[in-house]
């Protein structure tokens, strides 16, 4: 059972994004902001993405006693724009080619105007959270919650990029990338649970709860990415990225943990010729998934069942009858 006007949500908050976006054309026309700003972000904001982020603030809403008409859409909007402008700076970061089907926005529009819109979406999500209509002490919690997650999220990031998958100890790795995911895709996702449960007044104990869910959700779905883009033929062109910039993942992890050290320091050299090269890296992502599919499914499957046993204690059925098939979704949708 879907939370209360999910089925509307996506239209209220897309409108609340558009107004915000038309605003700026107050003191010049539309036009020439269209073509240094409203464009981009809204070729960003058109593609077709998963808007789990979205359920989730719905999801946090609903666990914290919330109104059954919803939160209020900016809080939907807030969280999107913030994602949004994160995939702008990741696609940046990372020399990406493609998002959601079409070329990364540096790509289509240059590295200068892809780089301004992703860090205005930014500050934008948090002028998105004035908007809501709530009090001053849940806005000023909301900010604090907002501000925490970016910080979070960057610090992530810089380990993400920071470090080269040949250059970290085999023994250090694991700790290296579960605390780069936690602070990255566990921080965005705790985030989203947050501005659901604060805006809905959740107790001090509930919010613990719902936030913990959010964490262990946003890490076991990035476990579950790495694994996927290694396993999944489907998905296995989305790892030359991770592989040409020699980016330590969970697919890198588990196979340290679990290839002899033969086949441990070939794979290193193998990956480092193929990042020099930027060979086609097909190959080396089926090795690593060869090491990496058994243990990776025990501990994603591990890390998704703590996310829903975070909120077993006080969601009803139908919540959590939302929850797993929300989970089923997008374990799907990462092969």
């Amino acid at each position: 059972m879907k939370p209360a006007a999910m089925a509307d949500a996506p239209d209220a908050w897309r409108e609340l994004l558009d107004e915000q976006l038309r605003a700026l054309g107050a003191e010049l026309p539309a036009h020439v902001w269209e073509r240094v700003l409203l464009g981009p972000a809204r070729d960003v904001l058109s593609r077709p993405g998963k808007q789990f982020r979205a359920n989730l603030v719905y999801i946090a809403w609903q666990l914290a006693g919330g109104a059954a008409s919803g939160p209020p859409p900016a809080l939907i909007a807030a969280i999107e724009m913030l994602h949004a402008g994160s995939l702008i700076i990741d696609d940046i970061e990372d020399e990406a080619e493609t998002r959601r089907g079409a070329p990364a926005l540096h790509r289509s529009h240059g590295v200068a105007l892809a780089l301004n819109t992703g860090n205005w979406m930014y500050f934008a999500a948090f002028d998105l959270l004035d908007r809501a209509g709530l009090t001053e002490p849940v806005r000023v919690a909301l900010h604090g919650a907002m501000l925490r997650g970016v910080l979070a999220c960057h610090r992530g990031q810089a380990l993400d990029i920071g470090h080269d998958v040949t250059r970290v100890a085999r023994g250090d790795l694991r700790a290296v990338v579960r605390c780069a995911t936690d602070l990255k895709a566990g921080a965005l996702t705790r985030l989203a649970t947050e501005l659901g449960a604060l805006a809905a007044g959740a107790s001090a104990e509930r919010l613990a709860a719902i936030a913990a869910f959010g964490s262990a959700l946003g890490s076991g779905l990035q476990m579950l990415d790495d694994l996927g883009s290694v396993t999944a033929a489907a998905r296995i062109a989305k790892s030359r990225e991770d592989l040409w910039q020699l980016r330590p993942t969970w697919a890198w992890v588990w196979t340290a943990e679990t290839a002899d050290d033969a086949s441990w320091h070939r794979g290193i050299r193998w990956a480092q010729e193929v990042a020099r090269r930027r060979e086609d890296p097909e190959a080396i992502a089926r090795f690593l998934g060869g090491f990496a599919l058994a243990a990776g499914r025990v501990e994603v499957r591990g890390r998704l069942a703590a996310a829903q046993s975070a909120l077993s204690a006080f969601a009803d059925a139908n919540t959590m009858a939302f929850v797993d098939a929300e989970l089923a979704r997008l374990e799907a949708s990462y092969g």
